[in-house]
């Protein structure tokens, strides 16, 4: 399997296209793991953006990164 749906041509989520049951569940536990550990709270998230974004936005408006 490719990851598309032959339905409608778009991409499976990640969990949809994995061939077998084990792989459906070991990434179901290392996802759970994430969250549990707070991989994906809003803090994290909107941290990683503001850094991520940071030096992009400094050099459009010459203003030099503080770090």
């Amino acid at each position: 399997m490719n990851g598309i749906n032959p339905q409608t041509g778009k991409r499976l989520g990640k969990f949809l296209w994995r061939e077998s049951d084990n792989e459906r569940e070991d990434y179901l536990r290392q996802l759970k793991s994430k969250i549990a550990s707070g991989f994906y709270s809003s803090d994290m998230v909107l941290s990683s953006i503001v850094d991520d974004l940071a030096p992009a936005v400094s050099n459009s408006i010459d203003v030099e990164v503080a770090g």
